[in-house]
């Protein structure tokens, strides 16, 4: 049963929560929840993180195409006057 409370007195430094638990069933059950709560938690971030990287494909394709553009003017060795009228 130590390892439960070793379990137990890990989780709760690194979540940085004192839950107040004195037997091993309260210990147990605080683990658990411990553990549910940061998998919650990780799930909310993750999703964050995948809108936030969405939205950002947008831009990105767009500077992929001006630069594949500029880069074609570039070749061609297109004048000024055509590449403001292109872009």
């Amino acid at each position: 049963m130590k390892y439960v409370y070793a379990l137990y007195l890990g989780l709760e430094m690194m979540v940085g929560e004192n839950v107040p638990a004195e037997t091993n069933p309260e210990r147990i059950y605080a683990t658990i929840v411990l553990i549910l709560g940061q998998v919650i938690s990780a799930t909310i971030f993750g999703s964050m993180a995948s809108l936030v990287k969405d939205i950002d494909k947008g831009y990105d394709l767009f500077t992929t195409k001006m630069d594949f553009i500029n880069e074609h003017m570039r070749l061609v060795n297109s004048s000024n006057l055509h590449s403001k009228r292109f872009i």
